[in-house]
């Protein structure tokens, strides 16, 4: 395209500076973008703030960091561009506007997919946590308190302590060797010999997103 002619108009300077504000704004919005991408991905700590992500509501308050200084960068730019070919241009709006461009999409694509894999990531991973829990960790120590009742004839009322259920778990375990917590680091609630277990208020809570009261059953 050839560039604007000298005895342009004062409507075609004014377009012409539109033009380049337009493909100057694209550049700064890609970089910022770019730049809040690169900050939190390098950024020393990244394993917790992978885990704030994978709160719904905090990655969406996130996402919008990166994701909306993109997006306005992308449309700036293809706004530009299409002035551009229509109107022509010089070589600087043409470069401004096409690496704004680039910047964007180098921002919304990383962006993108992980709108769509954390989320499903970590309702996998909790998923998993959760019948850790109650298959590993709640049903066993109830099989071993019943045994022990058994074993030892105890009253209903009888309220067994964790050493008394270790013998009764399998040696070397890792249930057996962390104390009397589940997998999510707190105590396990064993009650009394004629009470059922019931999974922890505070695990419940920080499962919640995968495993709602139906799925813990009679441990609820």
């Amino acid at each position: 395209m050839n560039p604007p002619s000298s005895d342009s108009s004062p409507g075609d300077a004014l377009s012409q500076a539109r033009k380049s504000r337009l493909g100057r704004w694209s550049l700064i919005l890609g970089i910022l973008a770019v730049c809040l991408l690169g900050i939190y991905i390098f950024a020393p700590g990244y394993s917790s703030k992978f885990r704030m992500l994978a709160n719904a509501e905090s990655y969406g308050k996130f996402s919008a960091l990166f994701l909306l200084p993109g997006l306005l960068s992308v449309i700036l730019a293809n706004i530009a561009r299409f002035k551009v070919r229509r109107d022509g241009t010089t070589p600087s709006e043409w470069d401004a506007a096409g690496f704004g461009l680039r910047l964007g999409f180098l921002a919304l694509v990383p962006g993108l997919l992980m709108a769509i894999a954390v989320p499903s990531f970590h309702r996998a991973r909790m998923r998993a946590k959760a019948s850790t829990v109650l298959s590993s960790n709640l049903r066993c120590v109830d099989g071993a308190k019943d045994q022990y009742a058994l074993e030892n004839s105890k009253e209903k009322d009888v309220k067994p302590q964790w050493a008394d259920l270790t013998p009764y778990l399998k040696a070397g375990s890792k249930l057996a060797m962390d104390g009397g917590n589940d997998e999510m680091g707190n105590p396990i609630l064993i009650g009394s010999v004629g009470e059922r277990l019931r999974v922890n208020p505070k695990t419940k809570e920080m499962l919640e997103e995968a495993a709602d009261d139906q799925f813990w059953g009679p441990f609820s």
